[in-house]
């Protein structure tokens, strides 16, 4: 059978709601949580006795640290060494968890007054002028980033320092032995140019050094019986038949020549136009509206003319025997040059004084002129 037995039920039910407190932050897999603690309260009575409970918990909710402000209090330039200046901050910063934090950011600036690399150069002669520095003035560099800054030689927002007492201390030359290069020979000098300053209470100096070759030229001094200078003329010629050609440089003066073969001054290749004036000068005679070119006899160069008969290229001096013939298409496989004649359009001369100066296609490797030579 059945029985219903007596039974009681929850009286007096009540919720006593919830409470948080705070707790402190934690970090979990590299993330930081603000935390709070959770109690949550019931209570009844049941069969006339009490019956409470509380729920728990730990509440977690991921935050960040966010800066909230930022401010530089206190600033800087130190000195490290000649070439070095350090610019510092430092800086105060509010942080909504980690809280105030200060620390110092600094760059490192370079200063000095720079030279270039020690050069080599090339000049007509030593004779140098004094040229006064112009500073100007700043312009900017390079820019380069350095920490938190982008720092350029002239425009930054920290503490600067500008260059003071600038001197140019001028030049000064030494002599060096002399050098070859090339096959030809220089005189050589040392260049040293000084500059000083101060930069931050110390001192910046600089020196710029160089090495100043010119090229030594034999002063070649004509005999005076030659007179005064008339012209000088370009050719290219063969020592004798099949081999390359060669060029031949010919000083016409009111009394004689001066040959250069090769482009090289040869003293002791000087003809006299006139026999009285070689016999007394121990010197041969050419002749003179024919002797701007060259002729090899065998044992030296003599003065000739060129006569172009049918390509035909015929080089003759005052001895018969001097001639020899040159074939047009041969002179092209033997190494005229650009220009197929045997006088080259690229030549010119100047007369200064008793200084004449011929330019002339060096080898007639070019339709510019571009190598000189001159005869006192």
């Amino acid at each position: 059978m059945n029985h219903a037995m007596i039974s009681k039920a929850y009286e007096n039910v009540q919720d006593g709601g919830f409470t948080t407190s705070d707790m402190s932050n934690t970090t979990s897999n590299g993330k930081t949580y603000l935390r709070k603690s959770y109690t949550h309260s019931m209570s009844a009575t049941f069969n006339s006795h009490d019956a409470n409970s509380k729920a728990e918990a730990e509440l977690w909710v991921e935050t960040t640290d966010e800066m909230k402000s930022r401010t530089i209090i206190d600033e800087g330039f130190d000195y490290v060494n000649a070439t070095t200046s350090k610019a510092w901050i430092k800086v105060k910063e509010e942080w909504s968890l980690s809280g105030t934090k200060e620390y110092t950011k600094s760059v490192n600036l370079t200063n000095g007054i720079t030279a270039p690399n020690k050069i080599t150069k090339i000049l007509d002669s030593f004779n140098l002028s004094k040229v006064n520095a112009t500073l100007g003035s700043e312009t900017k560099g390079s820019s380069r980033t350095d920490g938190d800054f982008t720092v350029t030689t002239m425009n930054h927002a920290m503490i600067s320092k500008a260059y003071e007492n600038v001197q140019d201390g001028g030049f000064s030359l030494g002599n060096m032995s002399n050098t070859t290069s090339n096959g030809k020979e220089y005189e050589r000098k040392s260049y040293t140019h000084n500059m000083s300053a101060s930069f931050n209470n110390h001192d910046a100096s600089s020196k710029a050094e160089a090495e100043l070759w010119v090229e030594k030229v034999e002063e070649r001094e004509t005999p005076h019986w030659l007179g005064a200078p008339v012209s000088a003329k370009y050719t290219r010629v063969q020592r004798k038949t099949g081999e390359q050609f060669m060029d031949m440089i010919v000083f016409t003066y009111q009394n004689g020549v001066v040959m250069a073969p090769n482009g090289v001054v040869d003293m002791s290749l000087i003809y006299a136009f006139d026999s009285s004036v070689a016999n007394q000068n121990g010197v041969e005679t050419c002749l003179k509206n024919a002797s701007y070119s060259g002729v090899w006899t065998g044992s030296k160069w003599a003065p000739a003319g060129i006569t172009i008969t049918n390509g035909r290229w015929i080089y003759a001096g005052k001895n018969a025997a001097w001639d020899h013939t040159v074939m047009e298409n041969n002179a092209i496989t033997l190494g005229i040059g650009v220009d197929v004649t045997p006088t080259p359009k690229a030549q010119s001369y100047s007369i200064s004084g008793n200084k004449i100066t011929i330019k002339y296609a060096k080898n007639n490797g070019s339709t510019t002129a571009n190598t000189s030579l001159e005869l006192r």
